[in-house]
């Protein structure tokens, strides 16, 4: 029996579809009685309905900060409070778009413009979105938070604010920085998945392509990088798969477990 953890975006998600072949590879595999586990920087609240209906045996999301197995929460890593606030004051202060996320739902006000055109554009459906609240009934409860910084000034003074408890990350081209807590990511959240599951090193498995799939790529015994991952994830693999656009976790999980 082994665990297998699942980036989504560019590694079962090309950016149009999850193919069927993935999907039914995925499903083959856990017939064999091995654990699938989607492993996403995405919060509970922007997992679609495509990848819920694929029907893992468990999620690591918002890059670690909440770990399910089952229908069951094994643990929530909220974000320390004091300093959200005094981020989202600021935000607030200087009308700097913001999410907030929870567990299971996103909390986005109707006049950020900015994010509203972006969720959709990242596949991300924002119906659901809570957009009447007050930020002191949801602090104790966040997960991530995600801030559209309009100038470096403003990028600058949120890593002030929040010090080094947080890890703060800009991906290129986005304008959304994510916010989370620097002690919490895909590897650490793997390593208590597999402890739970009392599974040694040697029978975990891990696909990804991105920059924070690395830490998941340090907690599994075979990290398997896709053919469109950037080369600091290649490099931090034990094995490279043929590509998301050719079904590459489709043709690898056929090779090792079908």
């Amino acid at each position: 029996m082994s665990a297998i953890f699942f980036d989504i975006d560019g590694t079962i998600f090309d950016g149009k579809e999850i193919h069927q072949e993935v999907i039914q590879a995925i499903q083959a595999t856990q017939a064999k009685g091995h654990y699938c586990f989607i492993a996403s920087g995405r919060p509970r609240s922007f997992i679609s309905d495509v990848v819920l209906k694929i029907g893992f045996d468990g999620y690591i999301l918002a890059n670690g900060a909440t770990i399910l197995f089952e229908e069951k929460t094994l643990s929530n890593m909220y974000l320390p409070q004091e300093p959200v606030k005094q981020l989202l004051d600021y935000c607030d202060d200087q009308k700097i778009e913001y999410i907030l996320l929870t567990e299971n739902a996103g909390y986005l006000r109707n006049n950020c413009k900015y994010l509203r055109h972006f969720y959709p554009m990242a596949h991300v459906d924002t119906s659901d979105f809570i957009t009447d609240f007050n930020n002191k009934d949801i602090l104790e409860h966040l997960v991530k938070i995600e801030v559209h910084p309009e100038t470096e000034e403003q990028y600058n003074m949120f890593k002030k604010i929040l010090g080094e408890e947080f890890f703060i990350m800009l991906p290129a081209g986005s304008g959304v920085a994510e916010v989370s807590r620097r002690d919490v990511d895909k590897g650490t959240a793997i390593r208590n998945v597999l402890q739970y599951l009392n599974l040694s090193l040697s029978d975990s498995y891990a696909f990804g392509d991105g920059a924070n799939d690395i830490g998941m790529f340090e907690a599994v015994g075979h990290p398997i990088a896709m053919a469109n991952a950037s080369d600091d994830v290649k490099r931090q693999a034990e094995y490279i798969c043929e590509s998301v656009y050719d079904n590459g976790v489709a043709k690898e999980l056929k090779r090792l477990f079908l």
